[in-house]
């Protein structure tokens, strides 16, 4: 109850309207209007008098403060809150947008409900349901005598910048995702070794990293990494420092680090459809086992499905899937340019 208010709300026929002549928030006589509109194309010429006329104004330019506040603080958060806290969650980055985005609502609350400014919201306004709502119970009850309508007391929320409160903090919700995922690529890591291995990035994260060795989409580690320049190690059981690197981690691409995988081959597969029919084979070299790619990749792991024998005529397209095999194994690569970079 502590940021609501009591209105009083009016039950009937709403299409056509008499109004009172007195004015809406303090009952003075009057002959100033504002308009308000309402659902459909209903138009009210509501009576205010000059001082709550002024106070309304004053509501008005407030609420527009606050909403560019909001929007200003909300997207600042979300760009560049990863920025002063890398290593901070995802849930962690939504929660500050979201509280960016209500602080001024907040403020604007206290400040409104003070006495230094007193509040200047309208006293009639339409409520989401399309009822009709009165602040001053008098005029509620004139209003209602008038039109034979029904009266009910009902509660309604007290911040100023009401217009703000669903789409603003949603705007810090939509952005603030998107930005997270820019600051943090995808880092896939493979372990190779045959021993349990644990992956230690910057000395301050550890993820333990189970060995594998067939080829499957389930194997492997994935995880989002801040980007820019990380140490990554993989230590043993013991401690021991099995495998380091200095690599940089780069927004929009994904990236694989296969530690102590001496003996094994890793190449991108290809596999092209319909009049692009065919398949080929781009190997993937580098010596610190680490790799940008610069190619999307639509499986890990697990070869591309088969081109079908009969849509040679169709437009088709191409899949890519990385792959990987002891090198005995691994197919003799093609001849083609290279589309992932180790450093």
């Amino acid at each position: 109850m502590l940021w609501t208010r009591e209105v009083w709300v009016l039950i009937g026929d709403l299409s056509r309207l008499v109004l009172p002549t007195g004015c809406a928030s303090c009952g003075a006589a009057t002959g100033r209007a504002r308009v308000l509109r309402g659902p459909g194309q209903l138009e009210l010429l509501v009576p205010y008098c000059s001082t709550c006329l002024e106070r309304g104004a004053r509501y008005d330019t407030l609420s527009i403060a606050v909403a560019t506040a909001s929007i200003l603080l909300c997207s600042c958060f979300a760009l560049a809150f990863p920025m002063l806290w890398p290593d901070a969650t995802l849930a962690v980055h939504l929660a500050a947008t979201s509280c960016a985005a209500v602080a001024p609502m907040v403020w604007a609350s206290l400040v409104t409900s003070s006495a230094a400014l007193p509040s200047g919201r309208p006293s009639l306004w339409w409520r989401w349901n399309g009822r009709l709502a009165c602040d001053y119970r008098p005029f509620a009850e004139e209003l209602a005598r008038l039109n034979g309508l029904a009266v009910r007391r009902a509660r309604a929320a007290c911040a100023c910048a009401h217009r703000t409160w669903l789409w603003a903090p949603l705007l810090g919700l939509v952005l603030a995702p998107g930005m997270y995922l820019w600051h943090h690529p995808q880092l896939r890591v493979l372990n190779l070794s045959g021993q349990p291995l644990w992956l230690v990035i910057d000395d301050t994260r550890r993820v333990a990293l189970t060995p594998s060795s067939a080829e499957s989409p389930a194997s492997g580690l994935t995880l989002r990494v801040p980007r820019g320049s990380r140490r990554l190690a993989a230590l043993d059981v013991g401690g021991g420092v099995v495998a380091a690197a200095r690599v940089e981690l780069t927004s929009r691409h994904d990236h694989l680090y296969a530690p102590a995988s001496d003996g094994h081959c890793f190449w991108l597969e290809l596999t092209g459809y319909g009049r692009e029919r065919g398949r080929r084979v781009v190997p993937l070299a580098s010596p610190l086992r680490f790799w940008t790619l610069d190619t999307a990749v639509d499986t890990w792991f697990v070869p591309s499905p088969e081109p079908r024998g009969d849509d040679e005529w169709s437009s088709g397209g191409t899949l890519t899937s990385l792959r990987h095999a002891r090198c005995a194994e691994a197919p003799a690569p093609v001849r083609e340019p290279v589309s992932a970079i180790g450093p």
